[in-house]
């Protein structure tokens, strides 16, 4: 990965992906949460956001799954923040509850700042 100067601490930088130079985003920067050494567990999701390609990275990936769209629920009035925008829904598969992302908006060229702004409010100690 090569750095680029300039830009926000939430881009670690680019890299070439099948001659394709794509931005790698850390998304606990752009949330703002604390940084995280990058361990043996730690990976990057390659998206594709509208006609563009980037890679995301994250923690751990523990399990992919498709979630067809009749399983998508929208959250519930009383879940308001200034985040929901960015939330597609809630998918309930087994016991467990899962959040589903509206990656399209959320990593947005136009809204990275704002999702960033976003995230530094919801998670200041």
């Amino acid at each position: 990965m090569a750095r680029v100067p300039e830009v926000p601490a939430y881009i670690e930088g680019v890299t070439n992906l099948r001659g394709t130079i794509i931005p790698i985003i850390n998304l606990r920067l752009l949330f703002g949460i604390a940084p995280k050494p990058a361990d043996a567990e730690t990976r990057t999701v390659v998206v594709n956001v509208g006609a563009r390609t980037l890679g995301c990275t994250v923690d751990a990936v523990t399990r992919v799954m498709r979630i067809a769209a009749e399983q998508i629920h929208p959250a519930p009035d009383a879940v308001a923040s200034s985040g929901r925008s960015f939330i597609e829904g809630f998918a309930r598969i087994g016991d467990e509850l899962y959040i589903v992302l509206d990656v399209e908006s959320l990593l947005d060229p136009a809204k990275l700042e704002l999702v960033h702004r976003v995230g530094m409010t919801q998670f200041e100690a």
